[in-house]
């Protein structure tokens, strides 16, 4: 009913949801692995009654953007309600230590095993999985900006928690939408007034608001994660590290902003300090981004 036509539906439907999901562990929604391809993450919205976990919190995710964006008021508000519920549950099923630290009192009367440490710790890597792949790929483009805060709240959360073998798989795509995103996401009045700075009679104010802007960056939450991404690169091996130079080239060619070129070169560095065999590239020159 988080869809109905009547609003009054919606409410009712998007409040009880933000109830019901309070304390839920990952085999309460109905365990299973994670969910990696688009087509099996629709495949189960019409078939709820043989769904896994992975997909209730994709269903969950998309309820919850869709209620920040509704035409009713008491929606939203109600959609505000649920998110906060949303964004906890998705953190706390990403963080193996969180229902580790749940059954302590198990633990003190040797009633938990290395087995259960385990399925917690795969638990958690299937959720991060599925949670990371939705986010960066639909999360950070959500019509309202509502919704776009809610996503990168939750995505902030989720790369604070999860483990680095969690983490790996996406990291490249990760990456660029991080670097994407930190002049992506800034407000739309520092374009305005630097604008106006250029301008003016003043010739030092363009160049100062750059480097006001570039410092509200670097010191923003969305660098945090991607100084936590970028330190597992040297976890990957040189093919993988490989892999992030074609996003770093895109990150520089669509970044209109300063904070992602500079961001985009630190990430070089770092590359670069870390293997510098990643930048090894057979071929002519032409064919190497970072040549060009």
């Amino acid at each position: 009913d988080a869809t109905n036509k009547l609003w009054k539906a919606r409410v009712g439907a998007v409040g009880a949801l933000a109830e019901v999901i309070v304390g839920r562990s990952w085999s309460d929604l109905g365990g299973g692995g994670a969910v990696m391809n688009d087509e099996d993450a629709t495949a189960r919205d019409t078939d709820l009654s043989h769904s896994t976990a992975a997909h209730r919190l994709l269903r969950l995710l998309r309820v919850t953007t869709r209620s920040l964006d509704d035409v009713q008021g008491l929606v939203r508000e109600s959609g505000e309600t649920l998110g906060r519920s949303v964004r906890a549950l998705t953190i706390r099923l990403c963080d193996p230590s969180a229902d580790a630290s749940q059954s302590n009192e198990d633990i003190f009367q040797g009633k938990a095993s290395a087995a259960t440490a385990e399925q917690l710790e795969i638990d958690a890597k299937a959720a991060a999985s599925t949670v990371l792949r939705w986010l960066v790929k639909c999360g950070l483009n959500q019509p309202s900006p509502e919704g776009t805060g809610f996503c990168i709240s939750t995505l902030l959360g989720v790369i604070d928690v999860a483990k680095h073998n969690t983490l790996q798989p996406v990291l490249p795509d990760l990456i660029y939408h991080l670097l994407m995103a930190m002049s992506g996401l800034e407000p739309a009045a520092l374009n305005y007034l630097q604008t106006r700075a250029a301008g003016s009679e003043a010739s030092d104010g363009y160049d100062r608001l750059e480097r006001l802007r570039l410092q509200m960056a670097s010191s923003g939450p969305i660098a945090g994660a991607l100084h936590k991404c970028l330190s597992m690169i040297r976890f990957l091996d040189v093919e993988e590290q490989k892999k992030l130079i074609p996003h770093f080239d895109a990150a520089l060619r669509a970044g209109a902003g300063f904070a992602t070129r500079a961001a985009v070169a630190d990430a070089v560095g770092s590359l670069c300090s870390v293997s510098p065999s990643a930048f090894k590239i057979t071929g002519h020159s032409s064919t190497n981004p970072t040549v060009r």
